[in-house]
């Protein structure tokens, strides 16, 4: 009567909403569940997985770090009880998920900008080696190709999930000749960078640069200027992994997956782009 949950980050604050959703869930089912904190390791994600293997767990909800670490396939193949995703696929394995259309609300985002005027939009989605990036990427692209337009590649800033990593390629973007009017950040952490780096180079959100975030937090709403915002329900997302999960363990149900809608806020932190 046992879950354990592999998160690869204590401190982003949407996994809060993503595990409360999950326990709430397994508690009323009469299930217990053990977290553990990857801290962005992927090698601890195999680590813990491995340790919640031998502690004879029921089932797994995981949130990958990276898709593609050497022997995560083989461990997660091996594997005799349910496991669940959380916006993650793995190749070659048909394991269930609770995947984010990420696509639907980065597009949105990128159709409010390109109806401002902006073109020279950036984008710091995280890693390449994650499903969720690479989403808001095609999210992205299909914006500009709906009007007959073509994105820059150059604007496509694959990284690590980090406030380091956010900070950094702001700052180049900012620094560069072909400056964008706008960056779409990816998940919190990169946002906070991107922020960061306008401090730093006193760029003013929403008259200087359009800013666009992945992931409601409470700050958002309530900075000057407000932040806009792809956000998902991560309650919810946490639920359905929960419910997943427990149908394969109770009723013996295959592999499934659900997917969680995300939807564009606008703020004021999104206006047109500056004259000259």
């Amino acid at each position: 009567m046992t879950v354990g949950f592999v998160l690869r980050d204590l401190s982003n604050p949407l996994f809060a909403g993503i595990v409360k959703g999950t326990d709430a869930f397994l508690h009323d089912k009469g299930y217990s569940l053990i977290l553990t904190n990857s801290d962005g390791d992927p090698d601890l994600d195999i680590g813990h997985i491995r340790l919640l293997r031998n502690r004879k767990v029921d089932g797994l909800v995981v949130s990958l770090q990276s898709e593609q670490q050497p022997g995560l396939r083989e461990l997660l193949a091996s594997l005799r009880i349910p496991v669940v995703l959380i916006d993650r696929e793995v190749e070659g394995l048909e394991l269930s998920a609770v995947h984010c259309d990420h696509q639907v609300g980065i597009r949105a985002a990128v159709d409010h900008l390109l109806e401002l005027g902006h073109r020279d939009i950036a984008i710091i989605p995280g890693p390449l080696d994650v499903r969720a990036s690479r989403e808001r990427v095609l999210g992205y692209q299909k914006a500009f190709q709906s009007r007959g337009l073509e994105s820059d590649e150059r604007y496509i800033r694959f990284g690590p999930y980090s406030r380091n990593a956010g900070y950094d390629t702001a700052t180049e973007l900012l620094e560069s000749p072909q400056r964008p009017s706008a960056i779409i950040a990816g998940p919190t952490h990169v946002l906070t960078g991107v922020l960061s780096a306008c401090r730093d180079q006193t760029i003013a959100i929403g008259r200087d640069l359009s800013l666009v975030g992945c992931d409601e937090i409470e700050m958002m709403e309530f900075v000057e200027p407000g932040i806009s915002v792809v956000k998902r329900d991560a309650l919810l997302i946490g639920r359905l992994a929960a419910e997943v999960l427990l149908d394969q363990l109770t009723n013996n149900a295959p592999p499934r997956k659900e997917i969680v809608p995300t939807e564009y806020v606008p703020r004021a932190s999104v206006a047109p782009p500056p004259a000259g």
